[in-house]
């Protein structure tokens, strides 16, 4: 699997070839021009470099410095060597600087059009249960093939029943499904780590409509979700977390232009962010996204209903990615 890319916190976090980059557009002279990453780093520049009044290095330099964006990346990078402080990360030999193009060459219609993706919101249910072999659930598997039964880890210990997807009923195909008919989700308790392979402490399996699936009632001790079934809700868009949800750089810059310019008050404005059980759009991150790597996409997730007894360690949600090579699931979760 590609390395798992976070939100850069830490020195670390850069390669050289990054941080000059950021503080090249730090030391420009039009704020709205800053890409994200560059505003972020110049908000926790004291906290990422560590460096001692480091802010004077930008605003109030001594006389005779150097205050070129090389200048002062090689300060603090001179600096963290001779204390024994972590370097810069290695450098990757196919990154090139992002180009740095004049944002405001697109409108808002232009923007939404290559921002929105689609999403099936699945919400509860209110009318009885009728047809199992059809209906997605949540805190509840109930189609299993012949062979199968409840998956269990290492230690013996059945894995909890989240969610049995139906994927036939929903508006749309999400492209690392074709060929899936149903999902099912199992997970342990406590929950596995973020990021722990599939197979031991959690496990998806998928169905295609030529396997031969048998309705089996099979509860698991201990389970506490409440077993509800479904309904699909389509949500034609499904706009990313404005902080690290997904936007990429030139978009996130087109939006500082429209609301610079006065086309928006707010990113808000350009649509909303669905938040519940889905297949498609974006995840829904409480706290710094991640990306698993280029090879993968966000397929589905699970969000926190307390109606249902479902909490992701505090109101957060289980997010899934799968790999456009290898068909490998991710798991990953956050929380407030």
């Amino acid at each position: 699997m590609s390395s798992h890319s976070v939100s850069k916190q830490h020195f670390s976090d850069y390669t050289e070839a990054e941080f000059l980059h950021c503080m090249e557009q730090i030391l420009g002279t039009k704020p709205h021009g800053r890409d994200r990453q560059a505003e972020r780093l110049l908000n926790r520049f004291a906290e990422v470099t560590e460096y001692p009044d480091s802010t004077d290095l930008i605003f109030w330099p001594e006389d005779g410095s150097d205050t070129s964006a090389k200048g002062i990346t090689d300060i603090i990078r001179q600096w963290r060597e001779a204390n024994g402080l972590p370097g810069f990360k290695a450098a990757d030999p196919d990154y090139q600087p992002p180009r740095h193009e004049p944002a405001g060459s697109m409108g808002i219609d232009e923007v939404k059009k290559l921002l929105v993706r689609p999403a099936a919101e699945f919400v509860v249910s209110n009318s009885p249960s009728t047809d199992q072999v059809v209906e997605s659930w949540i805190g509840k598997v109930s189609l299993y093939g012949l062979e199968e039964g409840v998956p269990k880890n290492d230690q013996g210990v059945e894995l909890h029943p989240y969610a049995q997807l139906h994927l036939g009923s929903l508006p749309f195909k999400h492209p690392l499904l074709e060929g899936v008919s149903v999902i099912t989700l199992f997970v342990a308790e406590p929950l596995p780590e973020a990021f722990e392979p599939m197979g031991n402490n959690w496990l998806i399996r998928e169905y295609g409509p030529d396997h031969v699936l048998v309705p089996k009632e099979l509860p698991v001790a201990g389970s506490t979700i409440k077993a509800v079934s479904l309904k699909v809700a389509f949500v034609a868009e499904d706009f990313p977390l404005w902080d690290e949800g997904g936007i990429p750089t030139y978009l996130d810059a087109e939006i500082v232009e429209l609301e610079r310019s006065g086309q928006i008050e707010s990113y808000e404005d350009l649509g909303a962010h669905a938040y519940g059980h889905k297949v498609g759009g974006y995840p829904s991150f409480c706290q710094p996204g991640i990306d698993p790597g280029e090879d993968f996409e966000f397929v589905f997730q699970l969000s926190s209903d307390p109606e249902i007894n479902l909490n992701v360690v505090d109101s957060g949600s289980l997010m899934f990615w799968k790999s456009k090579v290898t068909g490998e699931w991710v798991l990953y979760y956050d929380f407030y």
